[in-house]
């Protein structure tokens, strides 16, 4: 595990998790920062993820809720309430 106080140079904190013998997919990058929320101009709490240093996904605080944006995924339902973001090969 790794992380770093970015707040004072760009305003976020980094988190990469992994097991020690994992492969770089099996690796979990977040960053964590204020954001535009999408459609409007709003700043709001956002968590980016991403695996092998590539972002998937990012979450937005939207009054209560939480808005899901893929970046450069896709979503697949595979079970009750449980959802694969699958990174979309160029």
């Amino acid at each position: 595990m790794e992380l770093a106080d970015r707040r004072a140079i760009a305003g976020q904190v980094n988190l990469v998790i992994g097991p020690i013998e994992g492969a770089v997919d099996d690796f979990m990058d977040i960053v964590a920062e204020i954001n535009t929320r999408p459609g409007d101009t709003s700043h709001v709490p956002c968590v980016h993820i991403g695996q092998g240093y590539e972002m998937i996904c990012s979450v937005f605080s939207d009054a209560g809720d939480l808005l899901l944006r893929l970046d450069g995924s896709s979503l697949e339902c595979c079970g009750e309430g449980v959802f694969r973001i699958r990174r979309e090969q160029p």
